[in-house]
């Protein structure tokens, strides 16, 4: 059975999915709105604390908290697949992990900011296999974010703020 039907197309998780799992956010009321959405909808919601993108050291701290307060966790992009992949995913519903300031981890460390979002999309894929939801919303202070291909795919804004002139573009 699909994790979708074909009412669910206008779904905002369905568009986020369909765009690989990762979503940009620049305002911060329209990613609230957002990640109240995925909380009544059934999300597991696990927010990053606004110091989390400050650098890689710093997320790993926050990755451990949040993801494996429980079990050893390897400060690692391996580390944090693998404790990413552990969540338990609500039926129905999933899991939201939301990120703000990634636009403060991607000018300090480009290189590594892509591999998370890279980890986050390959996960996203893997937990549909097996009819399970997990996606990203990361929002930035930079109208004009762009990290590069994001698991094969451009990188989209959320589907409220893709028109430039929705960001003071």
């Amino acid at each position: 059975m699909g994790v979708f039907s074909p009412e669910d197309c206008n779904r905002l998780d369905f568009e986020v999915l369909a765009e690989g799992g990762v979503a940009l956010y620049y305002q911060h009321e329209v990613l609230g709105e957002d990640v109240a959405w995925f909380a009544l909808e059934g999300y597991e919601v696990v927010q990053f604390d606004d110091g989390a993108m400050d650098s890689l050291e710093a997320f790993h701290f926050e990755a451990r908290l949040k993801l494996s307060p429980d079990r050893e966790y390897d400060p690692s992009f391996d580390g944090f697949r693998e404790a990413t992949s552990r969540l338990q995913v609500p039926d129905p519903g999933g899991v939201a992990l939301v990120f703000t300031n990634v636009d403060k981890l991607a000018e300090a460390d480009p290189i590594s900011t892509l591999r998370l979002f890279d980890v986050v999309a390959d996960l996203s894929r893997e937990f549909l296999l097996f009819g399970r939801r997990l996606v990203a919303l990361a929002q930035t202070d930079a109208p004009d974010l762009d990290l590069g291909p994001i698991g094969g795919r451009t990188l989209t804004w959320n589907p409220r703020e893709r028109a430039g002139w929705t960001r003071g573009l």
